[in-house]
């Protein structure tokens, strides 16, 4: 499986926080035009998805009683 993942959150989306406190880690910020109107995203990259998988499906596997 894939180990690293690199999304873009635009400039200001208060989502932002969200996405630091499961592991995001800020890269940087890009430019881009879309529909003729320049963004600005900050890019986040996770690492040690097969941990956080694991870790999530250990939790749910304890709320749903699936052991």
């Amino acid at each position: 499986g894939f180990d690293r993942m690199i999304i873009n959150c635009l400039k200001g989306n208060p989502a932002l926080g969200f996405y630091q406190r499961m592991g995001g880690v800020v890269l940087g910020e890009r430019t881009d035009e879309v529909g003729g109107v320049m963004i600005t995203e900050t890019v986040l990259a996770f690492d040690g998805l097969e941990a956080l998988a694991k870790e999530n499906a250990d939790e749910n596997a304890a709320v749903t009683g699936d052991e």
